[in-house]
């Protein structure tokens, strides 16, 4: 199962034990947490505070405690506004990446037959200079295809 399947099912499970409310935690509000802040997924709490009736922050907080104290592959959390930023553990992503490097074709898509794909990338444009943004497409583009 995928991390982002455990945490919705959890948090839809701590959110029917704390505030006895049904809530589907889609996936879609799962994200990647940004850059700048730390984490590995973020849950955003701001839809289904509405519902709770409560302060995301308080709500986000009390949810992050709860999986961390539940799960074992939440190593940590913290909350800026409605935003639960989870910590996944290392051991998490090495179990995760062992079972799926024995499957023989992970990372392949997976289409039938002999179904063209067509990938398009950049080129150099001549009318100005290159920079390593543009050597980088076309390197990505190049060895994708």
């Amino acid at each position: 199962m995928r991390i982002e399947e455990i945490i919705s099912e959890n948090a839809a499970a701590i959110i029917k034990k704390l505030y006895n409310k049904d809530i589907d935690i889609t996936l879609d509000l799962i994200q990647k947490t940004k850059k700048e802040f730390e984490g590995d997924l973020t849950l955003v709490v701001f839809t289904f505070a509405k519902i709770i009736g409560g302060s995301p922050e308080k709500i986000a907080k009390e949810i992050g405690t709860e999986l961390k104290n539940n799960l074992n592959e939440i190593s940590d959390f913290n909350v800026i506004k409605g935003f639960l930023n989870l910590k996944i553990t290392d051991s998490y992503w090495l179990e995760y990446f062992e079972n799926n490097n024995k499957e023989k074709n992970y990372g392949f898509s997976k289409t039938k037959k002999e179904e063209t794909i067509m990938v398009e990338y950049c080129s150099p444009n001549t009318n100005k200079p290159l920079h390593l943004g543009h050597i980088r497409n076309c390197l990505l583009g190049h060895s994708l295809s």
